[in-house]
């Protein structure tokens, strides 16, 4: 059976989010989402690449954060809309993998796909326009 995905013509996509662990506009941060975005995913083999993220129908900053409790002293968010926005101005759609893992029931993958088919490798275009669309916040939940 594939792996679900979330329908975005479901979700509200102005208050929906999706929280990353880290700060991904920092210059050092490219070539290591480039190298998570390509490798597959072990416990889900169909999706083939993509970028691990947070998301739940509802949920809000503090919630997720607190979940994902990163080591990360940074946390990229962005609103479902605005990471759409971004990516349909390169030719991108956004998809988010229901992908939950053992103490992360709120686990997705988010994948960048172009006339419907997903990207194994993230190009620079699609990789900008995810780091326009997030914004940058303290972990107040950051773990040592």
């Amino acid at each position: 059976m594939p792996t679900p995905t979330v329908d975005l013509r479901r979700v509200s996509i102005l208050s929906e989010i999706v929280v990353r662990g880290g700060d991904m506009a920092h210059p050092a941060a490219r070539s290591g989402l480039k190298a998570q975005y390509a490798r597959p995913n072990v416990h889900y083999p169909d999706v083939r690449a993509g970028l691990s993220c947070l998301f739940r129908s509802g949920a809000s900053l503090d919630e997720l954060a607190r979940e994902g409790s990163y080591r990360n002293p940074k946390l990229s968010v962005a609103i479902v809309q605005r990471l759409i926005g971004e990516l349909a101005t390169v030719g991108c759609e956004l998809v988010l993998y229901i992908t939950p893992v053992a103490g992360y029931p709120d686990h997705h993958t988010l994948v960048v796909a172009r006339s419907g088919v997903m990207e194994v490798m993230l190009r620079d275009d699609a990789l900008d326009a995810l780091i326009r669309a997030m914004t940058v916040v303290d972990n107040p939940y950051q773990q040592q």
